[in-house]
């Protein structure tokens, strides 16, 4: 008897999971629940593609059974310099067992188009489902051809983690309002997490918090300088 067809949502977030267990990251993804951080994100640049997004983190109202909520997004630049998604998913990751649930979707079309698969009761809008579901399928397939596992494992000795300085005194709405514009597709709850943790983690005695993990860090670097925001490199670590 042949065994069930993986559905391409799962496909994908096994894809990407994979990825990230190539950069030596995977624990830190699966700690995301119980991290002081409740946040994680990796960047990849692998040319000639668009660089790979891939970020966890918790809501404050997270969904009935949901572990945590995955973002997963190419990123494209303008002429101007201004990141789009090409394309972005974010879906919410469940209790083990439970397959994973598709929230929303952006795309680069003549604009940014949103695509939102939960209704106001939480339901699932199923046929905005079906039409995702070939761009997931092909979304998968494409990341295991353009090798993105190969590039994540040889970015391994590359990988630096970016921490926001717990001890910067700027309001914390600026601080959010500013790293949403440097740090690419970084959403507004996210930025929250980036500024609250490591703060949370100073007052509890400085623990340490894994935030970014990066394999270029010249344009967030410069961006992060360019906006005041004061910030500190570390060096990977391999285990969460």
């Amino acid at each position: 008897m042949e065994p069930p067809k993986r559905s391409p949502l799962v496909q994908l977030v096994q894809r990407t999971r994979a990825i990230v267990e190539a950069a030596g990251l995977l624990p830190f993804l699966d700690a995301v629940p119980a991290s002081p951080a409740h946040f994680f994100r990796l960047d990849l640049a692998h040319e000639p593609y668009e660089p790979l997004i891939i970020a966890a983190w918790i809501l404050p109202a997270p969904l009935p059974g949901e572990r945590y909520r995955l973002q997963v997004a190419h990123v494209g630049w303008t002429s101007r310099g201004l990141p789009f998604p090409d394309p972005e998913l974010e879906l919410a990751v469940m209790a083990a067992g439970e397959a994973p649930l598709p929230v929303r979707m952006r795309q680069t079309v003549l604009g940014i188009r949103e695509t939102p698969f939960l209704q106001p009761d939480l339901s699932q809008d199923q046929r905005a489902v079906r039409d995702a579901s070939e761009l997931w399928s092909a979304w998968a397939r494409a990341l295991r051809w353009q090798r993105w596992e190969q590039a994540a494992a040889e970015a391994r000795p590359r990988l630096q983690t970016v921490l926001v300085s717990p001890d910067d005194d700027a309001d914390a709405h600026w601080l959010e309002t500013a790293l949403c514009q440097t740090v690419p597709l970084l959403r507004e709850d996210q930025a929250h997490l980036l500024i609250s943790a490591p703060r949370s983690a100073l007052r509890q005695g400085g623990a340490d918090v894994q935030l970014l993990c990066c394999n270029q860090m010249d344009r967030l670097a410069s961006a992060l300088r360019s906006w005041g925001v004061s910030f500190r490199v570390a060096a990977r670590k391999e285990e969460g």
